[in-house]
C-alpha cells in the first residue's frame, strides 16, 4: 500500500509543474538596459541635483538585478577639516552608489510602473582634499515609465534616501536623509 501511494504520489507530482517565482528556466527571457538618471532633493536643507546612471539585467521582464550611482551635481559649500584636522573651506563632494533590486509591473503595458530599491555606501569630500567620509545608504523607489519605443522608456519617480554614518563638516546622517524626485531615460532590450 505505501509503495503504490508514493507511486501514485511521484506520477501526480510529475505531471503538475510547480510554480515558482521565476518560472521554467528553460523559458526564461532575458534583457538588460543603461539609464542616465537625475534626481532632485535636499542636502542639509539645501536644494541639490544628483545626476548619474544604473543599469541592470532584466529576467522575464519583471525583475531587475544591477547597480546604478549618482554624484552631487551643484555645489554645497561646507567647512571640513583637512588631513592635519585644521577647518578648511571648500565645495561639498558627494557620491554614492550599490545594487538595485526592481521589479516592473506590466512592463509592455504604454505606461507602467516599478518598484526598486538600491542598497549600498557613499562618500563625502571636498574640492580642496579634506578628509573624507563614507556612509551606508539604502534608497526604496517607485517609477511611472512610459514606452516611447521598443528599446526606449522614459519616466518619473519618486525615492527616500536614508544614510547612516555620515559625519563630515558639520553634516551629519539627518543632513543626507530625504526624499527626492527624478527622472530616468532607459535604453535597452526589455
Amino acid at each position: 500500500c505505501v509503495a503504490l501511494m508514493l507511486m501514485g504520489l511521484i506520477a501526480l507530482q510529475t505531471k503538475l509543474e510547480a510554480r515558482t517565482l521565476i518560472g521554467d528556466l528553460d523559458n526564461v527571457e532575458h534583457g538588460g538596459y543603461g539609464a542616465p538618471a537625475v534626481r532632485f532633493t535636499q542636502i542639509d536643507g539645501d536644494f541639490s541635483v544628483l545626476s548619474g546612471g544604473r543599469g541592470g539585467w532584466i529576467i522575464n521582464h519583471r525583475f531587475v538585478l544591477g547597480g546604478g550611482g549618482y554624484g552631487l551635481a551643484n555645489p554645497k559649500d561646507v567647512t571640513a577639516p583637512d588631513a592635519t584636522g585644521d577647518p578648511v573651506p571648500g565645495e561639498l563632494e558627494m557620491g554614492y552608489g550599490g545594487g538595485i533590486l526592481e521589479y516592473i509591473v506590466s512592463s509592455d503595458a504604454l505606461v507602467h510602473i516599478s518598484v526598486e530599491l538600491l542598497v549600498g555606501a557613499g562618500g563625502l569630500t571636498t574640492a580642496k582634499h579634506a578628509e573624507s567620509d563614507a556612509f551606508f545608504v539604502t534608497e526604496p523607489g517607485a517609477n511611472v515609465m512610459l514606452n516611447v519605443t521598443q528599446f526606449f522608456r522614459f519616466g518619473a519617480g519618486v525615492s527616500y534616501r536614508y544614510t547612516a554614518g555620515a559625519h563630515f563638516g558639520g553634516l551629519e546622517d539627518d543632513d543626507l536623509t530625504g526624499a527626492s524626485v527624478g527622472l530616468i531615460a532607459k535604453f535597452g532590450s526589455f
